[in-house]
């Protein structure tokens, strides 16, 4: 039973809701599950969730908060998508960046390495599940849920983050 409807809302969109929820339809999507169905809802420490056996991340609250401080709409990859790492990456080297493409074959486009220097040597990323960074490095993790476009640069004491509209034309 549907409770009381806002007048904001057209006579029309309410009676195609009570349409669906009298005829137990899901919104005419024909692989939906009903609402009334048990979910199985967990979570992992990368904010990913399983809803009917599905992964589907949700930003933790640090991602979201990284975000919303940016106007970003939050984007956070699968904890089993590739990103791309420096070889040479290590958490003890500062500053730390990141970049984000657009996600290709199984990556996420997140491509992150220590230091000043951005080399342009065909293997200087190798692929690593995200996952992995949890514990390699965990202060990066609220970064990642930025979506497509956008780098980061920390150091201590030291964070910047900004959109760069270039990261799109790949």
């Amino acid at each position: 039973m549907i409770g009381k409807i806002p007048s904001n809302v057209s006579q029309e969109a309410t009676g195609d809701a009570a349409r669906f929820a009298s005829q137990g339809e899901s919104a005419g999507y024909e692989n939906s599950k009903p609402i009334s169905e048990p979910r199985r809802l967990s979570s992992n420490l990368l904010g990913g969730a399983q809803y009917w056996g599905r992964r589907m991340p949700v930003p933790t609250i640090e991602q979201d908060k990284v975000c919303r401080n940016h106007r970003a709409i939050p984007d956070p990859p699968d904890p089993m998508s590739k990103l791309g790492i420096s070889r040479t990456f290590s958490s003890q080297v500062t500053p730390i960046n990141g970049l984000r493409h657009p996600p290709e074959k199984g990556t996420n486009g997140w491509y992150i390495w220590s230091g000043e220097e951005l080399s342009d040597a065909h293997d200087f990323f190798v692929p690593l599940h995200t996952f992995h960074l949890e514990e390699s490095c965990p202060e990066i993790m609220k970064y990642l849920a930025l979506p497509p476009g956008w780098r980061f640069l920390i150091a201590s004491g030291y964070e910047d983050i900004w959109y760069d509209e270039s990261l799109l034309d790949v």
